[in-house]
């Protein structure tokens, strides 16, 4: 498969609601090879950046310090394949309303957004936001109470809206695998607690950002108003996603020759 080019002038938001219930899968033992160990380095480094945004959370328990020259554990990722289950956990509501309280009070900490949608705060606690969470999963066919779930929903979500492009089901399970190879070593072992309030922590903001994009849909200024600011966020952590092209192994750099200066 080639790397997604979806991007049109009159893209107004995400169509995840409008995909068919088709869902292509990449093989979870596929054998991706030293491209592959390599975007999967960088993938580790991206979601490190990401951790400073979600930092301000102050939650229990930050994502560990992980080496994205690690390779002997990316290497055993790549030949043993993909085990979501490592990065599962219990959930509880108290842990959820404990996260989507925290996050709506520092939320001006966390993006640039200058929201439409009318009070996020209460979007975060009164059920919305777990709604359109529960929705996203489905649409893109990814595991709820999964870590691995919840970062590539965060992650797809920004791609989408930094680059104005919607995601193929097959790219949603690339992502979801590089997600889960890259997090696995490092989360085994690790309690449900810790699991649930950083995948929370990424599964809100995803929503915050998609129904922001919902609200806009159909002005294209506004839409690109919100790229940038997606974009701009992104980039403060490190993770340019305009500079990432999406591949069957996920997340790869884009080629210098299709870089804009």
């Amino acid at each position: 498969m080639s790397p997604s080019d979806n991007r049109g002038e009159g893209w107004t938001g995400p169509l995840s609601e409008t995909q068919p219930e088709r869902w292509a899968t990449v093989p979870e033992n596929t054998a991706y090879g030293t491209h592959g160990r390599d975007n999967l380095k960088g993938f580790s480094a991206m979601l490190m950046r990401a951790a400073v945004l979600l930092g301000a959370l102050t939650l229990a328990g930050c994502t560990p310090p992980l080496d994205p020259e690690d390779k002997a554990r990316l290497d055993e990722a790549f030949a043993t394949g993909f085990d979501l289950d490592v990065l599962r956990y219990d959930w509880d509501e108290g842990r959820a309303e404990q996260t989507e309280q925290g996050l709506g009070e520092v939320l001006g900490q966390l993006t640039t957004v200058p929201f439409q949608l009318s009070n996020p705060q209460a979007f975060l606690t009164n059920g919305r936001a777990r709604a359109v969470i529960e929705r996203e999963l489905k649409a893109r066919n990814l595991p709820e109470h999964s870590l691995a779930g919840a970062s590539a929903l965060l992650f797809g979500a920004a791609w989408e809206l930094a680059n104005q492009k919607t995601l193929e089901p097959w790219q949603n399970t690339a992502l979801l695998n590089q997600s889960a190879a890259m997090l696995r070593s490092a989360y085994r072992g690790t309690g449900d607690r810790r699991r649930q309030m950083e995948a929370d922590a990424r599964l809100n903001l995803a929503a915050l950002w998609l129904e922001e994009a919902r609200v806009r849909q159909g002005d294209l200024a506004a839409m690109a108003a919100l790229s940038e600011a997606v974009h701009r966020d992104m980039v403060a952590t490190g993770n340019d996603l305009r500079g990432q092209i999406m591949t069957e192994e996920g997340f790869a750099d884009r080629p210098a020759a299709e870089v804009t200066p």
